[in-house]
């Protein structure tokens, strides 16, 4: 599977942004595991397979979602 184009137009990673906040990325994504030790979560695109991942972190009285690019497994 090649990459579609909304995973290949959006950037590696997206600070600040939970997947729920992205809506062109939400709708494609599948979810795959979640690691509460981590507070991160996988997706993966159902069109091209690309991974995807929420990680939430701690940042002063606030924990702040980050989504980035993994590979494709």
């Amino acid at each position: 599977m090649s990459a579609c184009e909304i995973c290949n137009q959006l950037p590696d990673e997206i600070a600040g942004k939970a997947v729920s906040e992205i809506p062109e990325l939400a709708n494609r994504l599948q979810e795959e595991e979640t690691d509460f030790k981590r507070w991160a979560t996988k997706f993966r695109c159902k069109t091209c397979g690309q991974l995807w991942e929420e990680r939430y972190e701690s940042h002063g009285h606030a924990n702040v979602p980050t989504v980035r690019k993994l590979g494709k497994n």
